[in-house]
């Protein structure tokens, strides 16, 4: 397998990600990710933008883990389970800086290589309705 990434248990990697949306190509959604392998965390970013009436534009500060599953010896895939919390600081009304709340879940399943793969999402609008993506196609930029 020459196609697969090579990762040894000290490195720290970069890794960015187009997820498609079924929708027109104008929508983005990228993932951006910083990969911790000595404890299979991971940090980054997401960025999504839905252009409809109202117009969906979230970005997130990403927090979660990673893991090599094999359901056989030649099929192996990487799970990833990650948690996106806004980017801007929670106050509550007595002024006092609480921990902001996940408005974003990702389940991403990568090839072995971590080129490409699958992701399904929630994200909850400025409405504070929740909503869900299944199956959306993933690749590596």
């Amino acid at each position: 397998m020459e196609d697969q990434m090579t990762i040894e248990k000290t490195d720290v990697f970069l890794a960015k990600y187009f997820v498609g949306m079924n929708q027109p190509l104008n929508n983005k959604f990228i993932i951006s990710l910083t990969a911790q392998t000595p404890n299979d965390s991971l940090k980054g970013d997401t960025e999504i933008k839905i252009y409809k009436t109202p117009p969906i534009n979230i970005v997130n500060s990403l927090k979660g883990t990673f893991k090599y599953v094999c359901i056989a010896p030649d099929s192996c895939h990487i799970l990833i389970t990650a948690d996106g919390y806004p980017k801007y600081k929670y106050i509550d009304e007595s002024g006092l800086e609480r921990p902001a709340k996940p408005i974003f879940h990702l389940r991403l399943i990568l090839a072995d290589n971590w080129k490409s793969g699958i992701a399904n999402y929630d994200y909850m609008d400025k409405q504070g309705s929740w909503h869900s993506i299944t199956d959306a196609p993933v690749i590596r930029i």
